[in-house]
C-alpha cells in the first residue's frame, strides 16, 4: 500500500459504506502507513486496486482499520484474503487478540466478520472523545 493509492482507497472505503473522516485525510493516511507499514495492505487485480485493509498494532492488540473490497470485485474472496494476510502479520508480531469497529448500519460487514471466526461484544461500550475541533463523532441513536 502507498500514499500514491489514497484517491482510489478513498473510492473504495465510500463504495463500501465507511464513513470518511478527518482521520482519512491523506494526511492521516500517510501517518498510518508510516506507522503501520507492514500491516496495510490492497489487493489488486488485473492492475486495478479492488480492496483494502489497514490493519494498526498498538503494542498489545491489533486493530483493524476500514477493510472495504470494491462492490464490482466481491464474492470472490479478496476481503477473506486481506484478513487473513493481516491476521499472520499481527501473529507474527505477537497479537493476541483484534478489535475493530463497525458502523451500524453496516450489519452486512457484521455478517462476513462472523462468518469468518469473529464475534460481536456485548460486554463493552466504546466510549470517545474528540480532542480537535472540526472532528465529528456521529451519535447515530440521538439522530
Amino acid at each position: 500500500m502507498r500514499v500514491e493509492d489514497y484517491d482510489e482507497v478513498v473510492e473504495i472505503w465510500r463504495e463500501g459504506g465507511i464513513t470518511i473522516k478527518k482521520a482519512d485525510s491523506k494526511k492521516g493516511f500517510r501517518v498510518m502507513l508510516q506507522r503501520n507499514p507492514d500491516t496495510c495492505f490492497g489487493a489488486t487485480e488485473d492492475g486495478e486496486l479492488c480492496g483494502v485493509i489497514l490493519g494498526g498494532f498498538d503494542g498489545r492488540r491489533g486493530i483493524i482499520h476500514h477493510l472495504a473490497v470494491k462492490k464490482k470485485c466481491r464474492n470472490r474472496g479478496i476481503a477473506r484474503e486481506l484478513v487473513q494476510m493481516l491476521e499472520k502479520k499481527f501473529r507474527e508480531k505477537g497479537v493476541e487478540k483484534i478489535n475493530f469497529w463497525v458502523e451500524k448500519p453496516n450489519m452486512e460487514a457484521v455478517d462476513f466478520y462472523r462468518r469468518i471466526g469473529y464475534h460481536l461484544r456485548n460486554d463493552i461500550v466504546t466510549v470517545s472523545k474528540v480532542l480537535f475541533k472540526g472532528e465529528h463523532i456521529a451519535r447515530r441513536n440521538e439522530e
